[in-house]
């Protein structure tokens, strides 16, 4: 079972009105997509309902003979541990022994997202006090890049956020004017119309996260962003499709209880007819057998949800092996690490100059990148606190590491960088004004100041953080650069 589209809308604050609106809205969405006199004898249609089951469900199943594959939509409405819960999914089912290409994700059609939009619009749910409702916001003033800035940092984000800078476009540019319905649940679709909220936005984030030239994708924290340079409104959807149904787990419903299907009642017992007589006894339905036959429905949905259970679990598992052999890996490589630097503490082998430290860190530190600049700096110095720019280098390395591999947030980054090194985020304005030169790399045909360094004595280590690559970049190790003190 493939999952190729998921969206789920929750609620705790909803009252059993909403709740019969949301069946009703529902029932009226099967009817007129797949109305009973039309449908093809390769739809078959499921649906459960009871008057005191508090799972309404409608799975539609549609065979696909050509491709060998049964492709299923299931539009849920249920309460689950007192939160009411609309959930809609697409799956794929092969039905066949052929190696085929399979598509990974689909997007909902027409009347598919109405449907999600008019749920949307009476649940009235919020992501971060944004409201879901599938429109797409502007941001055209500073206040709005701020406000936009503030909301992709709210620690109870649970949606991205689509960002495309469409200053000096015409409406029928933008590549994501019609995604706002059809990502409805699964992502925020906001515009930046005006360099002013670009600006307001970078400067609130302390980045340059928003660039003209690509649609810049804000997961909640901790993944990192992304950058989609190519705008297509297919290339902007992939990602958050294919996102969305693999992190959404499917709401786990309670299975029929025998109690739902109403007590066994008794057959009565033929009249006999009179004797004598040329009429024919009518035979009298046996109930016993119609309850049987609703109980074997009812036990056939549970095998199915079970199934899929199953399948679910079991790609889980496959995700969570994958997890643990890359912490596994990650493992090894600390360990090497940590086996070199303890055999350097208890050796004569220690660098003395900060020039052999640099030499040295380059072959054990693989998650720093050495600037060639980094290399040079520190000819001329002839100090033997090689020990201890080692040490800061080593230390950073593994900030970096956690950093690359998501397990640190990139607005924590400095924090831990305070908690285990002397480290000073940023130089003087003065500094920065007077002697940018002394700061200033080249590092992918543009010029970045490596203004972040860490104190080793009187050595300094200056680098640059690449938000976008999530890389660290050392850009020097030498002696003091010239700030405010500098006559």
């Amino acid at each position: 079972m493939i999952t190729m589209y998921a969206m789920s809308l929750i609620t705790r604050r909803w009252s059993e009105v909403a709740r019969s609106s949301l069946v009703d809205a529902v029932s009226d969405w099967l009817a007129e997509a797949y109305p009973y006199d039309t449908r093809p004898t390769t739809t078959a249609v499921r649906v459960r309902e009871g008057v005191d089951d508090p799972v309404f469900r409608i799975e539609i199943s549609e065979s696909d003979k050509r491709n060998l594959a049964i492709n299923q939509t299931v539009v849920t409405v249920a309460v689950v541990d007192g939160s009411l819960v609309f959930e809609v999914r697409k799956m794929l089912r092969p039905t066949g022994p052929s190696v085929l290409p399979r598509p990974r994700i689909s997007s909902p059609n027409v009347r598919l997202s109405q449907l999600c939009l008019k749920v949307a619009k009476e649940l009235k749910i919020r992501d971060a006090e944004q409201l879901i409702d599938g429109e797409i916001r502007t941001a055209s003033q500073i206040l709005d890049g701020e406000s936009l800035a503030a909301f992709a940092e709210a620690p109870g984000r649970r949606l991205p956020i689509v960002v495309e800078l469409t200053q000096g476009r015409i409406p029928a540019a933008h590549a994501t004017t019609s995604l706002g319905v059809t990502l409805l649940g699964i992502a925020h679709v906001f515009h930046v119309t005006t360099n002013d909220a670009i600006t307001a936005f970078n400067e609130f984030r302390r980045e340059r996260l928003l660039t003209p030239d690509a649609i810049t994708i804000i997961w909640p924290s901790p993944h990192p962003p992304t950058h989609i340079y190519d705008k297509d409104a297919q290339h902007v959807l992939a990602p958050l499709l294919e996102a969305a149904a693999a992190s959404l787990q499917p709401v786990m419903i309670p299975p029929l209880s025998r109690s739902r299907l109403g007590p066994v009642v008794a057959a009565p017992r033929p009249v006999p007819a009179p004797k004598h007589s040329q009429e024919v006894i009518t035979p009298v339905p046996n109930p016993q057998v119609a309850v049987l036959e609703i109980e074997n429905t009812q036990l056939r949905i549970q095998v199915d949800d079970l199934t899929r259970t199953q399948d679910e679990l079991a790609e889980n598992i496959a995700g969570t092996d994958l997890i643990n052999a890359s912490l596994v890996d990650e493992r090894d490589r600390y360990l090497d690490q940590l086996t070199a630097f303890l055999s350097l503490r208890n050796s004569e082998d220690w660098p003395r100059t900060p020039k052999e430290a640099v030499a040295r860190s380059e072959k054990m530190c693989p998650n720093l990148v050495f600037h060639d600049r980094s290399k040079t700096s520190s000819d001329d110095v002839q100090t033997t606190n090689g020990k201890r720019v080692l040490e800061s280098l080593i230390e950073l390395n593994n900030i970096a590491s956690r950093l690359k591999d998501g397990r640190i947030p990139l607005h924590m980054f400095e924090i831990h960088c305070r908690d285990r090194l002397n480290f000073a985020a940023d130089v003087s304005d003065t500094a920065k004004h007077r002697f940018s030169d002394d700061y200033a790399i080249e590092w992918h045909g543009e010029t970045v100041y490596a203004t972040p360094h860490i104190r080793c004595g009187d050595i300094r280590i200056h680098f640059y953080l690449d938000r976008v690559r999530l890389q660290v970049v050392i850009a020097y190790v030498g002696r003091h650069l010239r700030d405010k003190n500098t006559n």
